[in-house]
Order: structure tokens, then C-alpha cells, then sequence
């Protein structure tokens, strides 16, 4: 049973189909939105436009999460590794994750980062 009952699409995949198991990063807490879990998943399809592999890869890790082949602190050491150099989308995965398993962010990437974005 999708978390979302209703049909969304996010450029062109309907999320009734292949995308609708991403959905399932909220089964991470209760009161996260539909809205909240789609506009993560278009800022990571966003961020890796020039490298697919790389959200087909985030995808790949909910498909395993929600077919419980991998918990939650898997989840997040895995993602931490596929998001390194993108603080920003840590920080946005840790709204989904509990406390006890919410990935650091070091003031020093991030700061590298925003001078990375800047220049």
C-alpha cells in the first residue's frame, strides 16, 4: 500500500509506478507529507541531473528499505556515502530519518560546498 494515495507526477513518471516506493523515506516518521517526500525526491533527481546513476542508485537503496533487505541505519550509511559533497541533500534526507539515525553534517563540508556553489 502506497504512503500516498493519491496519483502524482514528477516529470514525466507517474508515481503510482515505478517511483511510488520512494514514497516509503516517510515510513521513517509519521508526520511527514506527500508533498515533503516529492520535493526531495525532484531536489535529488535535480542535483544528480548530470549523473542518473547516481538517483537511479538513491532509488535503489527505498527499493530495498521498503522491501525491509536493508534497515534504517543502513539507509542512512549508504546515502551518506552517495550524498557525500551534497550537504544539502543530507540535511534534507535527515528530516526523514529518526534522531538516533540522522547522518552529521561537518561545518567544513558544508562550508566547501556553498564556496563551490558560489564560484
Amino acid at each position: 500500500m502506497p504512503i500516498c494515495s493519491s496519483t502524482k507526477t514528477l516529470r514525466g513518471h507517474s508515481l503510482d509506478g515505478r517511483l511510488v516506493f520512494v514514497l516509503t523515506v516517510t515510513a521513517f516518521v509519521v508526520s511527514v507529507k506527500c508533498d515533503d517526500a516529492l520535493n526531495y525526491l525532484q531536489l535529488v533527481k535535480d542535483a544528480f541531473y548530470d549523473e542518473p546513476a547516481k538517483y537511479e542508485t538513491f532509488l535503489d537503496i527505498m527499493k530495498e528499505f521498503r522491501s525491509h533487505r536493508i534497515d534504517t541505519a543502513t539507509v542512512a550509511t549508504r546515502v551518506k556515502h552517495l550524498f557525500s559533497g551534497h550537504p544539502e541533500l543530507i540535511q534534507g534526507f535527515n528530516f526523514f530519518l529518526p534522531t538516533e539515525h540522522q547522518i552529521p553534517i561537518y561545518v567544513r563540508e558544508a562550508v566547501a560546498h556553498h564556496a563551490d556553489q558560489v564560484n
